[in-house]
Formats: C-alpha cells, structure tokens, sequence
C-alpha cells in the first residue's frame, strides 16, 4: 500500500520548502505543517489542496481496470 504522507514529505523536502515559508505562501496552518514535517500525525486533505498546487501535486481518480482500461481517469 501506498504511503501518501511520505510522498508528500518527499516531494515538500524535494521542493526545499520550510513550513513556515508553506504556510506563509498558502495559507496552511504553520502549526499542522511543522507538525507533519516532523513525521507527526498526516495532513488534512484541506491542507493537501492548499500546498499541492505549490508543489506540483494534484489527486486523481483512477477507474479499476478493467478488460478493455484505457488507462483514462479524472484528475485535479
């Protein structure tokens, strides 16, 4: 299973981005983000909404395959 609180710090300490800079360009709670940085509890999905645009990350739907999949899927 896939861990997304790692590949969200992954790609936060990829970026160089300290918690307070996250916070200050997204508006993101300083606390929540200094938090989870230090591997504390994960991100709401409304924090997640706020920095990923900020890293370049987004959530996608993807279908189960299916026989014929085209491997299509919505995306945000």
């Amino acid at each position: 299973m896939i861990d997304y609180n790692v590949l969200v710090r992954n790609a936060i300490k990829r970026a160089g981005f300290t918690a307070s800079e996250m916070s200050r360009r997204t508006g993101a709670d300083l606390r929540s983000l200094g938090s989870f940085l230090r591997g504390g509890n994960g991100i709401t999905l409304a924090t997640f909404a706020k920095i990923a645009p900020l890293l370049g990350l987004g959530i996608c739907r993807v279908e189960k395959k299916l026989p014929k999949d085209d491997g299509s899927g919505d995306c945000a």
